[in-house]
C-alpha cells in the first residue's frame, strides 16, 4: 500500500471497502478494492479471486481494466487483499439516475441508446469468452469523464464450458430474470433481461 496515497472512500460492502487512490510513481487515480481476508464469509474471498482471475485475462474498452492485486498488512489479523483498478471519475449510472430523480429530469433517449449500446458491447464480448456477469445494474456500470460506460464488479461473474448452464440463485433481485428466481438452470440471457431492466430504469 505504499505506492498508493488515498484520496477518498467511493463504497463499502460487505466484501470490504473500495477507495479512491492516486498512485505515487505515475500520479494516476486508481480505484482500489481492499477484502478483509479474515472475513468469515469465504465465498466473499472465493469471489474476490474470481474477479482477479477474469479481469486480468479480459481486455474491452468498455470493461473496467484490471491493473494488479496483493496481499497487504503485516499480521494474521489485518492482512486484506487489494484489487487495483481503473478508476472511472464519472460515478456510475446508479448515482445518474438518483441525480436526475433530484433534478426531475429525464436522461435524454439519446445517451440511453449509447449506454444501453456500450453495455451491449461488453455483454457480447464476455458472453464469446462464455462468461455469465451475473449482476448487471445501475451500479455496476461506471462513467467515464467523457460520458462512456465501463462495466464493472464481475466478483460473482461466472466462465461456463461446453454449453453449461449455472444453477446459483445469485445477483441483485430487481434485476434477477425469472429463471434464476425460479431456481431454474440459467444461461448468458439472465444477463440480457438484467440490461432490459437496467435500460427500463434508465428511461423512466
Amino acid at each position: 500500500m505504499e505506492q498508493f496515497i488515498i484520496r477518498k472512500t467511493l463504497g463499502r460492502g460487505s466484501f470490504g471497502i473500495v477507495y479512491k487512490v492516486r498512485r505515487k510513481k505515475d500520479n494516476i487515480s486508481y480505484a482500489l478494492k481492499q477484502i478483509n481476508l479474515q472475513n468469515k464469509d469465504r465465498k466473499c474471498i472465493q469471489d474476490s479471486l474470481n474477479e482477479i482471475r477474469l479481469l486480468a485475462s479480459l481486455k474491452h474498452p468498455h470493461l473496467i481494466s484490471f491493473l494488479e492485486a496483493f496481499p497487504c498488512g503485516r499480521y494474521r489479523y489485518n492482512l486484506k487483499l487489494c484489487i487495483v483498478m481503473e478508476y472511472a471519475r464519472g460515478g456510475d449510472l446508479a448515482k445518474e439516475i438518483k441525480k436526475h430523480k433530484r433534478l426531475k429530469t429525464k436522461i435524454r433517449e439519446q445517451i440511453i441508446w449509447k449506454y444501453a449500446n456500450q453495455i451491449s458491447d461488453a455483454l457480447s464480448f464476455l458472453h464469446s469468452h462464455k462468461i455469465i456477469h451475473r449482476d448487471i445494474k445501475a451500479a455496476n456500470c461506471f462513467l467515464t469523464s467523457r460520458g462512456d460506460i465501463k462495466v464493472g464488479d464481475m466478483n460473482i461473474s461466472k466462465l461456463t464450458k461446453h454449453n453449461q448452464k449455472a444453477r446459483t440463485k445469485i445477483g441483485t433481485p430487481y434485476y434477477m430474470s425469472p429463471e434464476i428466481w425460479n431456481y431454474m438452470p440459467y444461461d448468458n440471457k439472465c444477463d440480457v433481461w438484467a440490461l432490459g431492466c437496467l435500460l427500463y430504469e434508465l428511461a423512466t
